[in-house]
């Protein structure tokens, strides 16, 4: 059958010394650390064969969610290359070429992380999708690869909390749209205005943060959302800050513990479960993230997240 090839390229600069970025990758023993897939289902069973940077080094997995494959070591040049082969089993088969490549810099080792795969003919419309994801898929392993290597753990922690019903709230914020890049900054820039005016009394004060994404299109790199605070009556109204309220609703609800900078990895599981799970979105309400406290009150290690998908 005819395919149609995909490339996937991401990369990134770790402080630290190649010998040891290398001997990282090299080894399956430490992908449960920084592994983009596998904290999507810690309870997913892996298994690992033979001896770490050499030829025929084999990691198996097998989950619910995350499905069924294998991944082994076809070529190496140490210090200078990985090669992998990439088994799909389940939920669909499917194999790919996967390659590190090591670059000693004055600033520590640049990691090139590729694959190679292909669709079917007939699924060509899902390609750019499919790179998109997985692109975004490699830049969370990569991040995640970079601060365990560089501080010695990953400040992320997933807890599947699955279906649950929340009540009703109001809130008041400001609504946005920005490259996926800007979102960072541009949140911190909003959630200090909204503090301002709550300090100056044009609002009532709230601790309760939320922000709702009501559109994230990987594929563009565009974001629409509303960072704001919550509360239990109706605001307003302000000409500054725009106020909404959210009915009663069910959601599934997966909570984050950990930094910031790896939410991501809970937005994934999340969608995951969704897939999972066969859910289907309440389009009336968009998916948010509550910030259950703040990096004013804990290191980012204890700060908590939950990630919720409004569902029918």
């Amino acid at each position: 059958m005819f395919q149609i090839k995909y490339k996937i390229e991401r990369s990134i600069v770790i402080n630290k010394d190649i010998d040891s970025v290398f001997d990282c990758v090299a080894n399956f023993n430490s992908w449960a650390s920084w592994s983009p897939w596998l904290c999507l289902e810690k309870d997913a069973e892996t298994s690992i064969e033979g001896e770490p940077q050499n030829l025929g080094h084999k990691q198996s997995w097998q989950g619910q969610r995350i499905g069924s494959g294998k991944i082994a070591i076809s070529n190496l040049d140490i210090n200078k290359s990985l090669h992998y082969d990439l088994e799909f089993l389940k939920p669909f088969k499917s194999s790919a070429k996967v390659d590190f490549y090591f670059e000693q810099q004055a600033s520590g080792t640049r990691v090139r992380w590729l694959m190679q795969s292909s669709v079917p003919f007939y699924l060509f419309f899902l390609k750019d999708m499919l790179a998109a994801m997985l692109g975004n898929d490699y830049e969370r392993g990569l991040s995640m690869l970079k601060e365990f290597l560089e501080t010695g753990e990953v400040l992320s922690e997933i807890d599947m909390l699955g279906k649950i019903q929340k009540p009703a709230f109001h809130y008041l914020g400001v609504r946005r749209s920005s490259s996926i890049d800007e979102l960072p900054k541009i949140m911190q820039q909003d959630f200090e205005l909204i503090h301002k005016y709550m300090q100056e009394g044009k609002i009532k004060s709230s601790q309760q943060m939320i922000s709702f994404y009501h559109k994230f299109d990987f594929m563009r790199n565009q974001a629409v959302y509303t960072n704001a605070v919550v509360y239990d009556s109706e605001q307003g109204p302000y000409t500054e800050l725009k106020s909404g309220y959210v009915p009663n609703h069910h959601c599934a609800q997966v909570l984050h513990t950990g930094s910031y900078e790896n939410l991501g990895n809970a937005w994934s599981a999340i969608m995951n479960y969704q897939r999972f799970e066969k859910l289907k979105a309440n389009k009336n309400i968009p998916w948010y993230e509550w910030y259950i406290n703040s990096p004013k009150e804990v290191e980012k290690r204890y700060l908590k997240t939950s990630i919720n998908l409004p569902i029918k």
